[in-house]
């Protein structure tokens, strides 16, 4: 278990280093995208290299335009990122794990300020952690790698940092009693 959280911390700090912006991103998808004869698989690993960037970056481009995780992951945008996957041959897909989850979660830590209440942030927070934990096993995160158990770790682990007043026992009843309310809803309706 110690293990875990050291390689969970590892990559935060990874994360953090990185520091990609979305303009930075999408210059390097452009880049690989636009070398003389690409092939689509070549298309669609820089696709799912430029959507795990996006769902990490912060700073230029990331606010407002055609660079935000939400205008790139928009199918019906032209020359977004989304339709061009679409239009690739083959099978180039990004699973909701993506789409959804790591997209929406992104967006909203986007949307965060100065004045964002620690409440918003936990619950934005645990959104997504019960987003990651609803999708199926098989499901795979932007990067096209990383399994839906490792992004159910990695979800928990934020959902308690931006909770930092709450345990870690309050945190995961919490997550239980969240996603069991999903649970019942969807066998109720």
């Amino acid at each position: 278990m110690n293990a875990l959280c050291f390689f969970v911390a590892l990559a935060g700090v990874i994360q953090t280093i990185r520091g990609e912006t979305c303009d930075a991103c999408k210059t390097t998808y452009d880049a690989a995208v636009g070398v003389t004869g690409a092939t689509d698989a070549v298309k669609c690993t820089a696709g799912k290299e430029f959507a795990a960037c996006l769902v990490s970056a912060s700073g230029a481009g990331c606010d407002t335009g055609t660079n935000t995780p939400t205008a790139q992951f928009n199918a019906a945008t032209d020359g977004s990122m989304a339709k061009n996957i679409a239009a690739l041959t083959g099978s180039c897909t990004l699973d909701a794990l993506c789409t959804a989850c790591q997209k929406d979660f992104q967006t909203a830590v986007l949307a965060w300020g100065s004045t964002t209440k620690d409440t918003t942030k936990c619950a934005d927070a645990f959104t997504y952690a019960s987003c990651v934990e609803m999708k199926p096993t098989t499901e795979k995160a932007c990067d096209g790698t990383t399994d839906q158990a490792a992004m159910k770790t990695n979800s928990l682990a934020k959902a308690k940092a931006e909770c930092s007043y709450a345990g870690s026992t309050a945190v995961k009843s919490s997550v239980v009693i969240m996603v069991s309310a999903l649970f019942v809803s969807y066998l109720k309706f």
